[in-house]
Formats: structure tokens, sequence, C-alpha cells
């Protein structure tokens, strides 16, 4: 008797990772030979998976996030026989939160023999900006500010003394304050 195999699919290997307060960014290795990818998302480990997406390239930006809350994906490669869809194995499932974007540029400038001020680079979508201070390069830091603006004076400080700052922004999510990553450290000596 003659017997007919479908070739399927390799597995998709697939990653994810914030791309914003309210967007996840998700990339994956080609497939040799597949027609396209689905990308399946639930909101618990265990959850319902529901058929979000269907891509042909190999990455997507899955967009209208809520911020702060975790996310699960998994991907599957498929190729078209005819009219027919054969598909490869889901991939491992991966998980993430959408959280405001990293503050890329902080500034710092010499304000007086007492004071700094400080300036960075806004964040879409940040509902403020939390500023933390310690006194040395491997110091505890105290969030001395939070401020909706993207600038900032630090007064009241000691003369020939250095000072280390790094700035997050955060997006409230109801009563919550969702975190982005920190800045580059910065300093000055007054």
């Amino acid at each position: 008797s003659v017997k007919s195999t479908k070739a399927v699919p390799g597995t998709v290997s697939l990653s994810v990772a914030s791309a914003g307060y309210n967007s996840i960014r998700l990339s994956w290795t080609a497939v040799p030979g597949a027609t396209g990818y689905q990308i399946y998302r639930a909101t618990s480990s265990g959850g319902t998976y529901g058929n979000e997406y269907t891509a042909t390239g190999t990455s997507h930006t899955d967009g209208s996030r809520t911020t702060g809350k975790t996310y699960y994906y998994k991907a599957r490669a498929y190729h078209t026989e005819g009219s027919t869809k054969v598909y490869g194995s889901f991939s491992s499932v991966k998980s993430t939160k959408a959280v405001p974007a990293k503050v890329s540029t902080l500034t710092i400038t010499k304000a007086s023999s007492t004071s700094v001020g400080l300036a960075w680079s806004k964040v879409s979508g940040a509902s403020g900006y939390a500023i933390y201070r310690a006194t040395s390069s491997g110091g505890t830091y105290t969030n001395v500010k939070t401020t909706s603006s993207v600038s900032y004076t630090n007064t009241g400080l000691a003369k020939a003394k250095t000072y280390y700052y790094k700035v997050r922004a955060y997006h409230t999510e109801g009563s919550t304050k969702v975190y982005g990553s920190y800045s580059p450290v910065k300093s000055m000596k007054l």
C-alpha cells in the first residue's frame, strides 16, 4: 500500500520582550519551508490561548496591552499544501509584561556650589519619573523626587561631595505604578 506523509515544519524558537508601556515585541527564528507563523496569546500560564496573529515575517509587535500585566505567548509554523495548512509543534511558552521604556539619556549639570540640574529623555506613555541619588557609585540609592517633568534641580547638597543619580519612568495603571528600567548612572562632584 502507498503511504503519504506530510512534511511538518520545525518548531519555532520564540522570544518576547517589552516594547514600551503598552506593547510587547515578539521575534522568532525562521523555520525552513514555513509559509507563515501563528502567534497565540493568553493572560495566564494555564489560560486559554487565542489565535491572535498570523505572520509571514519573523517578528510582531503586540500593541494595546495593559501596562504591568503578564501575557503568555506561544507560536507555531505552518506551510500550505494545496488548501491545507500543515502545522509544526508549538514553541515553548514565553511570558513578559509591557513596561515603560528605559530612560535612555540622563544629563547632569552643576547648577550652583550646592545644587545639580538633571534632565532626561521623555518616555512614551510615562505618567512620571522617579529620581534616585546615592553618595557613592556602589552605594544605596534613595528616591529624592517623583515628578511628571523631564528635569529636576536637586538643591541643598554638600560642597565638594560627589553625587550619583539615576532615573526611571513609570506608568500608572489603576492605582499601581509600573516602572521601567533605570537610566545610566551619572555623577557630579560639587
